[in-house]
């Protein structure tokens, strides 16, 4: 038996306008200096050139990201990687703060701050064939894992 997997991430809540990244990671401080956060991820699908007011709200995400970042010796978050962050909340700056800051809380007390792909259990779970990512996409543009 199969088990079809699909996600969007929505966020109905109002968000507070206070500036959030400072108070990042404040339980896990000490973790933060551990963090490998891969950046070279590729351009988000669609290839649309952004507008004048999207690469002003990317440049306005990207310096108040990496300015958190630098204070803890990480490398700057990539052009492309702030672009998804920014379309995941149509490039509202403040709510895309508050999606980066709750990424990183979430890899934080979960203990996601260095992920090896080549660890025996996760390489024996996916020789087995048990999870598949699809190559497709939902209607909604989710990516499909299955689950057998």
């Amino acid at each position: 038996m199969a088990t079809i997997m699909s996600a969007n991430i929505t966020q109905d809540k109002p968000v507070n306008s206070t500036p959030i990244l400072p108070g990042i990671g404040e339980k896990g401080a000490a973790n933060c200096e551990k963090m490998d956060i891969s950046t070279t991820n590729s351009r988000p699908p669609g290839g649309a050139e952004l507008s004048m007011e999207e690469e002003v709200a990317t440049r306005k995400f990207l310096e108040n990201v990496n300015k958190w970042r630098a204070a803890r010796e990480l490398t700057e978050l990539s052009w492309s990687s702030a672009v998804k962050f920014l379309m995941a909340r149509k490039f509202n700056v403040e709510r895309a703060l508050v999606l980066y800051q709750q990424h990183e809380i979430m890899r934080i007390r979960e203990g996601l701050t260095y992920f090896d792909h080549s660890s025996g259990p996760l390489q024996a779970e996916l020789k087995r064939g048990k999870f598949t990512v699809l190559p497709c996409r939902d209607p909604n543009g989710a990516t499909i894992a299955l689950l057998t």
